[in-house]
């Protein structure tokens, strides 16, 4: 039986890695002042559940051991939609 292959979505330390260009922050957005803004940076980015319902609409999520520790899970975007 041949390993599924899985692209990792969180870094070494568990941490989600950054989806680029997943806020289209819209015209009224003032680029040099508003990304400023903590508020409105706050009501524009996603939290990790959203983050991961969105990589979700396009990739299957599987939970794998890693290499690199055993003893915890990373989350993966499943390559396969069946195994073998």
């Amino acid at each position: 039986m041949t390993t599924p292959a899985g692209i990792p979505v969180v870094d070494p330390e568990l941490n989600l890695l950054p989806i680029h260009f997943l806020v289209d922050p819209g015209p009224e957005f003032v680029w040099n002042r508003d990304e400023l803004d903590p508020n409105i940076v706050k009501k524009l980015e996603p939290d990790t559940n959203e983050k991961l319902q969105y990589i979700q609409e396009y990739l299957d999520l599987v939970k794998v051991s890693s290499d690199f520790s055993l003893c915890c899970n990373i989350m993966c975007a499943d390559l396969y939609a069946e195994y073998p």
